[in-house]
């Protein structure tokens, strides 16, 4: 059986944290090892996670400087056939590993995510979040995220040398955003392939990261994509963006937030977000809820 490594970057340790690294752990995969990298300045973190699961993990404590910083450290401490990566808010569902690596094997597939499904801190849904269409040329120019990072799995011998993580695009200056970096990066040498089924559960909530840096974090990706087709098609750690909020950055932070409160059962705040995503582009908001539905 090949062996998997699977990367959890910590920065907070809360229930949330504790479920994500369960999941992990309650894979029916036997051949895995799970690097949980702690980047936090919280005192006792590492004492806390040792508490709750014991030797069933490998803790790494690094500096407080990002989570591409986490992920690369993961990536330097493997020693598996493969790496998964898995944020401390998300979970994976019992057979994540299992059918997605068999998939891969069975396919000779380098690089694959998955489909996951939308939960908030109150609910789960089957609402799913990830691209099936598999555009290559779109993935390599950095026009959108094929999938959640939390579903990606790879194949070690395609990280080498500068396909790492960009660690200054992960931090809160460009809304992290090292994650489309990184798999339009790798789309400009590998085939990056999606398994078209959900296995497991992506967070979404109004006072995440992704909705409080929503405009920011849109706008600099929109940059990236420029130097893509631009021809940049190698590791870019920096450049110049301005923040702007476009029609298109509206609808999507719009749906993103009619997604959060249709899910947490708050349905008379979706339908307003409804209203307003059918007055900025119906024919999108349409298109985009019969997908769903």
């Amino acid at each position: 059986m090949n062996s998997v490594s699977t990367i959890i970057p910590v920065h907070k340790y809360n229930q949330t944290t504790r479920e994500a690294i369960l999941s992990a752990i309650n894979q029916n995969y036997a051949e895995q090892k799970i690097h949980v990298i702690v980047n936090s300045i919280e005192k006792n973190l590492i004492n806390k996670i040792s508490t709750d699961f014991g030797q069933k993990i490998e803790i790494t404590k690094i500096d407080d400087l990002g989570v591409s910083f986490a992920r690369n450290k993961g990536i330097e401490l493997s020693t598996s056939d493969f790496i998964a990566f898995l944020d401390s808010d998300d979970t994976w569902y019992q057979d994540k590993l299992s059918r997605q690596i068999n998939y891969m094997i069975e396919n000779n597939y380098s690089i694959c995510g998955t489909l996951m499904d939308y939960r908030t801190n109150s609910y789960e849904s089957k609402i799913t979040v990830g691209n099936t269409s598999n555009n290559q040329d779109f993935i390599k120019e950095a026009r959108y995220m094929p999938f959640p990072i939390s579903s990606l799995i790879i194949k070690s011998s395609c990280l080498k040398d500068d396909y790492f993580f960009s660690e200054t695009l992960g931090t809160n200056k460009y809304g992290q955003i090292e994650d489309l970096e990184f798999i339009s990066r790798l789309a400009n040498k590998f085939t990056i392939t999606i398994f078209p089924f959900s296995t497991g559960s992506y967070l979404i909530n109004d006072k995440g990261a992704t909705s409080m840096e929503f405009v920011k974090q849109r706008s600099a990706s929109h940059q990236l994509s420029k130097l893509r087709i631009g021809g940049d098609v190698n590791l870019i750690n920096d450049f110049s963006f301005k923040i702007k909020s476009t029609n298109k950055i509206r609808h999507e932070n719009l749906r993103l937030k009619f997604i959060t409160h249709f899910i947490d059962r708050k349905y008379f705040k979706a339908l307003i977000y409804v209203l307003f995503l059918l007055f900025t582009n119906p024919y999108l908001t349409i298109k985009k809820i019969s997908q769903q539905f």
